[in-house]
C-alpha cells in the first residue's frame, strides 16, 4: 500500500520514491476510492442489466423490466459549505424533483386518465424544500441576495 503514501518516478530505468505529505496522501486515497466506486457502480449496473434484460418483442403483452436510477455526479461532503455548494445542491435537488415528477407523478396521472389498473406508488416529493430555497416570498436565495447588498457585512453574519 505504499502507493497511497509515496510518489515514485521512473527516469532512465531508475526509480526514485518520495513520501507524500498528509494532504497529498489524503488526495490519493480519495481519488483511489472514487475510482473504486465508479468501477463498482458500472459493474453493478452491468449485472442488473444482464439479470433483467429481455430482447424487444412484437408481443404487446410482453413486459420489459427496468429500474430507474439517478446518480448525481460529484457529491461532496464538506464540514462548511459555500454558496457554490448551496447552488450545486439546489441544482441536484431540482434534478431529483424532475426525475420524481416524471417517473412517478406524471406517469401515475396518465394511468388514471387512461383508466389503467395499477397499484399506486408512494414517493417523496421535495418541492416544498425547493420552494423554500427559491420560490416562496422571503426565500433563502433572495435573503442571501439582500444580505449581500449591505456594505461592510461581517463574514459570519
Amino acid at each position: 500500500m505504499s502507493c497511497l503514501t509515496t510518489r515514485t518516478l521512473i527516469t532512465r530505468g531508475e526509480s526514485v520514491s518520495t513520501p507524500l505529505s498528509m494532504d497529498q496522501a489524503l488526495d490519493v486515497r480519495d481519488a483511489f476510492v472514487k475510482g473504486i466506486y465508479g468501477r463498482l457502480f458500472v459493474w453493478i449496473v452491468d449485472k442488473i442489466n444482464a439479470a433483467i434484460y429481455r430482447p424487444p418483442s412484437s408481443d404487446s403483452k410482453s413486459l420489459r423490466k427496468s429500474i430507474g436510477l439517478l446518480d448525481i455526479f460529484g457529491f461532496e461532503n464538506f464540514t462548511i459549505n459555500s454558496f457554490e455548494q448551496l447552488c450545486i445542491n439546489f441544482a441536484n435537488e431540482n434534478l431529483q424533483q424532475f426525475f420524481v415528477r416524471h417517473v412517478f407523478k406524471l406517469e401515475q396521472e396518465e394511468y388514471n386518465l387512461e383508466h389503467i389498473n395499477w397499484q399506486h406508488i408512494e414517493f417523496t416529493d421535495n418541492q416544498d424544500a425547493l420552494d423554500m430555497i427559491a420560490i416562496k416570498p422571503m426565500n433563502i436565495i433572495s435573503l442571501i441576495d439582500e444580505e449581500s447588498k449591505f456594505p461592510k457585512v461581517p463574514v459570519k453574519s
